[in-house]
């Protein structure tokens, strides 16, 4: 190695260093080499141990349970979880002993599953294990025949007869709601055998209260039942107080069974309703007989399936009967009009309704009906002008000022939703332009304003209800359109405030 005299020259000019010198340095620098490659391993181990007490010290380790529950809640949101929304919960579970422990203490994330009758492999103990993590809340199972077709018309065998359906019905957990997706008559005759049979083979009762039918075949080999009422498959529907059915669409159905039939209920399974959804575009008259024996229901949907049912000429005569004599739902305080025109508020009274949803098929909308002016007329023949609290219209497309005319003036209206408006400005007056006594919207503490068109402005409403103090304080929730489709199940966060933004934000 050279002296550190001759090192300095070295490192001050230029000169070459002699063969022994640069023998001597190249050694040197081989022995440096050699410590740094120790010093790399002991690098990497100290930055390995480094990490591994931050990773202990993360305040993600700190975070309170409930937080985390809402983190897997948000990540998995559906209520009823299909075979892929079940794997994946657990794999969030997986995460750690706490997020397995958070997750097991949100019961709502195991109250409803999915099950494929045809291709199930599931047992039922794990069926059973899955919705007892639901606690004292309400469970849900939807079971369906996945993407075959029953074969119940051929072999006479039907897969609604299998024993996971029949333990799911009375054995423990109990479920309260069962919604089936059947493809025939056939099917929903085979549940309802083994509902009866296993209700006679068993001592305690079902826990079912609630179901939901969605009948999807239009084939009319899959609707042959009897003429009789007291013969029909429909006799043998458990005693359910909430029911939902679904019928296939009219255009799938043959023209001779959408004249003729309708569902045979009798008055006692209607009495018994407090809860009624139906989704039915026939065109014949029975929709109405139904109607009139929901006494008791408290909640009523009725879709129409986006078919303007209601204008066919052979139910004129039966309309002209029933404006002069509408329908009579003596209890029902929610009610839900879905893909439909509107022109169903002619014929129906609802004496005690608190909470009204139209929602009004833009396809359907052609201007001939006039809905404010239906609003208006329906509210004062049902006499709730200072009852109804809550009013939401989805897609309505006339003036802004018409609108006004039918619910300023409502005394008890406290909340309003309005979604996807066409046509839309503003449904408040300028009180100071007028210098009369600001009495528009006496109880309205709620405006919601959904979907709007990106080109809308809010800025007039905002300004009206900057004013409103006190008592009359409203509160404002606003988005903007992500598209044009609007569903009834969709959630609208509260998004307040202007200018408009671009498509899709809010």
């Amino acid at each position: 190695m050279p002296s550190s005299t001759e090192l300095i020259r070295l490192l001050s000019e230029n000169s070459p260093p002699t063969p022994l010198q640069a023998s001597e340095l190249r050694e040197r620098i081989s022995e440096l080499d050699a410590r740094l490659a120790v010093l790399d391993v002991l690098a990497s181990d100290i930055e390995r141990d480094r990490a591994q007490y931050n990773a202990i010290l993360s305040p993600i380790r700190r975070i309170p349970l409930e937080v985390i529950g809402e983190i897997i809640a948000t990540a998995v949101p559906t209520t009823l979880k299909d075979h892929h929304s079940r794997q994946r919960l657990i794999e969030l579970c997986t995460v750690s002993r706490d997020w397995c422990n958070a997750a097991h203490c949100l019961p709502e994330l195991w109250r409803g599953i999915i099950l494929k009758i045809y291709t199930t492999r599931l047992a039922y103990s794990k069926v059973a294990a899955w919705l007892r993590r639901a606690g004292s809340l309400t469970r849900m199972v939807l079971c369906h025949q996945s993407g075959n077709r029953c074969l119940c018309d051929r072999t006479g065998n039907c897969v609604m007869k299998s024993a996971l359906v029949a333990k799911l019905l009375f054995e423990d957990p109990p479920i309260d709601h069962l919604t089936l997706n059947v493809d025939s008559i056939r099917c929903l005759k085979a549940f309802f055998d083994l509902y009866h049979a296993e209700t006679a083979a068993n001592t305690s009762a079902s826990s079912l209260s609630s179901l939901s039918l969605y009948l999807r075949s239009g084939t009319p080999d899959d609707w042959m039942e009897p003429n009789v009422p007291s013969q029909s498959v429909f006799t043998k529907l458990p005693p359910v107080t909430s029911l939902e059915l679904r019928f296939p669409q009219l255009h799938n159905i043959a023209q001779d069974i959408a004249e003729n039939y309708g569902p045979h209920l009798t008055d006692a399974q209607l009495s018994r309703l407090t809860d009624f959804s139906i989704g039915w575009d026939w065109i014949n008259t029975k929709f109405f007989s139904v109607l009139r024996r929901c006494i008791n229901v408290v909640t009523l949907t009725i879709s129409f399936n986006r078919c303007d049912s209601m204008r066919e000429p052979a139910l004129i005569p039966s309309l002209v009967e029933l404006s002069s004599q509408p329908i009579r739902l003596p209890s029902v305080r929610t009610l839900r009009l879905m893909n439909m025109d509107g022109s169903l508020l002619e014929y129906i009274v609802t004496p005690k309704l608190m909470h009204l949803h139209l929602n009004i098929d833009g396809d359907l909308d052609d201007g001939t009906v006039d809905v404010p002016h239906l609003l208006t007329h329906f509210i004062t023949r049902s006499d709730i002008t200072h009852t109804i609290n809550s009013i939401r219209i989805d897609q309505l497309s006339c003036s802004s000022w018409d609108l006004r005319q039918a619910l300023y003036q409502l005394p008890s209206l406290t909340h309003l939703v309005l979604v996807d408006p066409l046509n839309f400005n503003s449904i408040f007056t300028d009180p100071y332009t007028t210098g009369l006594p600001d009495t528009q919207f006496p109880a309205l503490t709620h405006l919601e304003l959904h979907a709007m068109p990106t080109s809308y402005d809010p800025i007039t409403v905002t300004r009206y209800l900057s004013l409103r103090k006190g008592p009359r304080a409203c509160l404002l929730s606003f988005s903007y359109m992500r598209h044009r489709e609007v569903t009834s199940t969709e959630p609208y966060p509260p998004v307040n405030y202007y200018p408009p933004r671009e498509l899709g934000e809010t």
